[in-house]
Order: C-alpha cells, then structure tokens, then sequence
C-alpha cells in the first residue's frame, strides 16, 4: 500500500492554491473614495467624510488633480494623519503619502494588462538640454570643465546621442517599478513618447513624478548666519536682497494637528558637489525609526565628500534633489566612509523611486510634460478575440483528446491544468506582471508543456502496466521515470525565457516573464498536483488499474538508427542560424 504522506502535501496545495486565489481579485480598478472608506476603522468618521469632501471639491475646481492627490493635499492642509484613522495592522505607515499608497494598491485592478490587450497612458516629453549635466560630466571625466556656450553647443551636436542616453534611464526607471512593457521612442526633434500600461488613473501620478525626476542631486552649503539673514527676510520680505551666490530655498516639515512648519534656508547657488559619483542608494531607518536613503559614493565621490565635510565642520549642508531641500545637517565631523544620507518625511514609495532613480542615473534634459493622454488598445478589438479564441479552441481541442484517449487520468490532467490557469493569473497579480497578447501566448504554450508533461509520465505508467506491474508500483515507476525528462525539457525553455527576459523589451520581455511562470506552475501541477490525485484514488478508492486508450498496437519506430542523420541535419542549421545572425 501507498503510504506516501497525504495531508502534509494536502495542506501544501491548500495553502498555494488559497495563497494564488487571494491574490486574484480585483480584476478591474475600484473607486479610490470608497476603497478608503474600506479601510477606516470608523467607516462614519466625521474627519474622514470632512476630508472627501474638501478632495472632491479640489478635483471639481481642478479636472486634472487626482483624487489620490486631493485626499493627500486635502490631509496634509488640515494637519490630519491619516494611519490613525485606518485599519492598516502589519502595514509600515509612516507618513501620509504612505497611506495614500496604500489605497492606491488596494483601488488597482490585480493584473496589469498591456497596451496591446487595454491601451494605457502615453506621456509626450519634452527634452530640454541641461547644461549643468554636461558641465559635470566633462569635469569628473575629463578634468576639464566646459563653458556654459561650449556645454550647450556639445549638448545640440550630440541631441541624438543624449535623448538615446535618457530614452535607457526612464526606460531603467519603469522596469524598477515592474513594469517591463512601457514602449519609449523619439517623437520630433525634441520629444519622447513614453506608453505605459497602468492599472488605474491614480497611477499616472506616480508614473509622472517618477518620469518628471532628473535625478540631480547637490550638496550645497548653507549661510554661515542663515538665523539673522531669514529674521530679515521675514521682517521684509519684498526689500530683502539675498546675500551675493545664495538663494532662499524652503523646506516644509508636516505637524500633527497643525499647519505645517516651513524652515528656510539661504544655500549657495553652486553647489559644493554634485551626485555624480553616487555607485548605489537605498532606503534604510534610523534609529527613531524614521526613513532615509543611504547614498554610497565610488572612490572619486568620497574623497570629495570627505573633503568638502573636513573643511566646513559646523556649517549646513543643504541636501537638494531636483531643486527640492530635503534637508540641512549641521556638519559634526569629517565623513570619510564614503557615505551620505538624505533624510526627510519620505514615504515607503518615494524612498524607492528616489533610489531607483539615483541608481539608474541623472538625466542630461531637464523633462517638460507637454501632454499626457489616455491610449486605445494598439490593436484592434477584433484581432485580440480572435488570437485569444484561437489559443482558446486549440487547448480546448487537447483537452477533448486527452480526456478521451487516457479517460480517468486524462481527467485529473485536465483538472491540474485549471489549477495551473489559476496559479499562473495569481502569480502574475503577486509579482506585478503585465499581461500583454505575447504573454497569453506564453500562457498557452505553457500549458501545453502541462499536457506533454502529463502525456510522458501516462505513457511511462502505461509501460510499467504492460509489464505486469501492480497499479502503485506503476505510477510509482512512471513519475520517477519521467522526472528526469519533464526537467530538462522545462529547464531548457526556462533559460531560453530567462536570456529574452535579459534582453528584450516590451512585448517579448511579458511573453518572457508569463512563459517563466508558467512552466514553474506546469511542473508543479504535473508532477506534484496529478500525484497527489493519483495516491488519493489508490488509497480512498481502491483502483486496481488505470485504463487508457490504445490505438497503435505494437509500434515500432526504430528514432535512434536515423540519430546521425538528425544530428547532421541540426547542425547544419544551427550553423547557418549563427551565420545568418552573424551577417545581419
């Protein structure tokens, strides 16, 4: 008797299957207003209802603001943190923007589809050179630092090459927010249209202040008497004349129950250093348990970032990131590890998009939005059904076969087929994938790497019957011999996955990543799933045999005497393939 555990593997495919169905819905976008009152723990919160209002009031008088904006704006104007009035247990909120996120996720439809399959957002960019970019860049390359005119005159020379550099960054930004099919190509002269699928209209302001970030980071140093100069602009505002080489920057610093404070500080214009040399940036706590992004610098950057700490000891250091202070320390000590930090009320999403784009790189343009429109399906209505019919009617047809010709056990391949279908949509809304036509096709192809997979381990059980083997013995004997088989036709198309998920683009990065998890799924769902079925009807129904169709008696195709043949006839067109490649 089969004494092979079956709760423990039960409560295996329990757990995943429940874990994957979970993560399904919702598979169309929710209202944002009514996804936050879900959450509160007082769903009649006069404060709450105060703050919808005054929301939906912003985005009456403004038809461009978001409704995840309004709130935000709406709670940050009236002092109110919006953790407190949430149920959120296991979240880490921090700020506002953190529970803004979150509403954001839970009103976001569970799969992203792809331009192709529901259109999405296109945004046109407009690529104004910067100068100071160059400046920079020819100053830590070269030693040599170009004038403003000579700047500008390499930067029109070399448009194209620039706008190539900052199509890769934004297109190094997106694929950091798991979205690998945004379609980026030159418009014009001047101009970059950037698609992406999103998942609802709030996500396009994420995408826009992620887009809109170059990405320049300056360490500038503050007045010695910063105290005295701001108490004079306050007292005058419209006389006072800032000092020579400085300029007014403020930084507004959230209160609970209040308004918000506002520091000023008078910083140089030219910044001490720029972040050229940053190498890696990534949000970590402090020890109040406060966000910051640790800033790494390669050898170059922290030797200068220690010299320029060594010379100012007890002055402040303005931190500024596209032309926005996040923060003034007073300089403590000489920093000669090679390390800074930018310290602010981050959010958990701002801490990553602003690492992401530290890492990916500045641009060389200052990015102008010139206009953001919502985007039709790039393919027609008609040819989406009938590729997806197709596929449709092909599975249908081998799960007919299948059914028919292994009878019962075709019936448990079919039943983990739909598990796999299951496990695949649960898998790609857990790991943010988009699903695009290509990555249908993937699906399909998928399963029927599933059925082939079913089909070899039934073939080798039906082997082991004809030798007069019990039933146990047989399913025993078919799945050992079939393993080795079933993984290496899978590991070879997974790495063939893996390489186009490398290094392409759009489309065939998701048929890449939908075509990765499905032969995960297929292989857990054929050798796992379909055993565990087959030891419930040994064990609970007492099966003594498993009849399956036979159409060819006795075959007798003698493959391997035709082996050299083959294998002439392969090489000769891998070599011609790698020629072929080769020329073009």
């Amino acid at each position: 008797m089969n004494k092979r555990p079956l709760i423990l593997r039960t409560v295996i495919f329990a757990v995943i299957i429940f874990v994957f169905l979970f993560e399904i819905p919702p598979l169309t976008p929710l209202d944002f207003y009514k996804t936050f009152n879900s959450i509160l723990k007082d769903p009649k919160s006069p404060v709450a209802a105060k703050l919808i209002v005054e929301a939906k009031a912003a985005e009456a008088k403004n038809p461009n603001t978001y409704p995840s904006i309004a709130l935000l704006e709406a709670a940050n104007k009236s002092g109110v943190e919006l953790k407190s009035l949430i149920n959120a247990k296991g979240s880490k909120l921090e700020v506002n923007s953190d529970v803004i996120s979150l509403v954001r996720q839970k009103a976001s439809s569970s799969i992203r589809l792809g331009i192709d399959l529901n259109g999405g957002v296109e945004f046109l960019l407009e690529l104004v050179p910067d100068v100071d970019w160059l400046k920079d860049v020819r100053e830590i390359s070269k030693g040599k630092k170009d004038s403003e005119e000579q700047a500008k005159q390499r930067l029109e020379d070399r448009f194209q090459y620039y706008r190539d550099l900052a199509i890769e960054t934004l297109r190094a930004r997106m694929e950091a927010q798991k979205i690998f099919e945004a379609e980026i190509s030159p418009s014009g002269e001047r101009y970059v249209s950037l698609k992406v699928p999103v998942v609802s209209k709030d996500e396009k302001v994420k995408l826009l202040d992620l887009i809109k970030m170059s990405a320049k980071l300056r360490f500038c140093l503050v007045h010695e008497n910063n105290a005295a100069l701001v108490s004079k602009y306050l007292a005058a505002p419209k006389s006072f004349v800032a000092p020579s080489g400085f300029k007014l920057m403020k930084m507004e610093e959230f209160r609970k129950g209040k308004k918000s404070k506002v520091s000023m500080y008078f910083i140089k214009r030219r910044w001490s250093m720029s972040g050229k040399n940053v190498t890696d940036a990534y949000p970590t706590l402090d020890q109040f348990g406060q966000r910051e992004i640790i800033l790494q610098f390669n050898t170059q950057g922290g030797n200068d970032f220690a010299e320029l700490t060594k010379k100012n000891i007890g002055r402040q250091l303005a931190i500024v990131l596209d032309n926005k202070l996040y923060s003034a320390p007073s300089i403590q000590g000489a920093i000669p590890n090679g390390r800074a930090t930018i310290s602010g009320r981050f959010s958990q999403e701002e801490c990553k998009a602003i690492s992401d784009a530290l890492v990916s790189g500045s641009l060389p343009f200052e990015i102008k939005v010139e206009g953001i429109f919502d985007t039709a399906p790039t393919l027609g209505k008609a040819n989406v059904t009938n590729g997806i019919y197709a596929g449709l009617l092909a599975l249908l047809v081998v799960i007919i076969f299948i059914s028919i010709y292994y009878l019962r056990a075709g019936l448990v391949a079919v039943f983990a087929l739909g598990v796999n279908v299951i496990l695949v949509l649960g898998a790609l809304a857990a790991f943010d994938a988009t699903l695009t036509l290509p990555g249908i096709a993937g699906i399909i192809l998928t399963m029927g790497m599933a059925v082939d997979a079913n089909v070899l381990i039934f073939e080798r059980i039906r082997e082991e019957l004809n030798k007069g083997k019990s039933l146990s013995m047989a399913i025993k004997q078919g799945y050992q011999h079939a393993f080795v088989t079933i993984i290496d036709a899978n590991l070879t198309t997974l790495f063939t996955a893996l390489i186009l998920m490398k290094v392409g683009t759009g489309p065939v990065k998701g048929f890449a990543v939908t075509l990765s998890i499905g032969i995960f799924t297929s292989v857990f769902t054929a050798l796992f799933l379909t055993r565990l079925i087959f030891d419930y009807f040994e064990r609970f129904f007492k099966f003594k045999n498993m009849t399956m169709c036979t159409w060819l008696r006795n075959p007798k195709f003698d493959f391997l005497s035709k082996r050299k043949i083959a294998f002439c006839i392969s090489s000769v067109l891998i070599i011609f393939s790698i020629v072929f490649c080769l020329g073009k």
